[in-house]
């Protein structure tokens, strides 16, 4: 325990929970590469099908479009969130400390 009561994180607890929140991505973007007819894991064969036919479409352009705007907005909006609080917490053990 720190000073102030809080424990440290060491880092195979990082590296697990970091594991914890890549691995089903990675997973996600081997299957997309899949060259069958329907997503599988493991693919039998490689394939870049599933991305060539969603890049294709023109009917799915407005909501890529809105998706990338919803994500910046969304990204700012944390980032912004993230630092305000981040700072008043690091303020609050500055105060504790005196």
């Amino acid at each position: 325990m720190t000073r102030s009561g809080h424990t440290r994180c060491s880092g195979s607890q990082a590296g697990l929970v970091l594991a914890y929140l890549v691995v089903p991505s990675l997973i996600v973007v081997v299957r997309s590469f899949s060259g069958g007819r329907f997503l599988e894991f493991s693919p039998r064969a490689c394939s870049p099908g599933w991305h060539q036919a969603y890049w294709a479409t023109a009917r799915g352009s407005r909501p890529r479009l809105r998706s990338v705007k919803v994500a910046t907005l969304v990204n700012v909006l944390a980032t912004v969130i993230g630092t305000m609080a981040s700072w008043r917490w690091s303020a609050g053990f500055a105060e504790r400390r005196c």
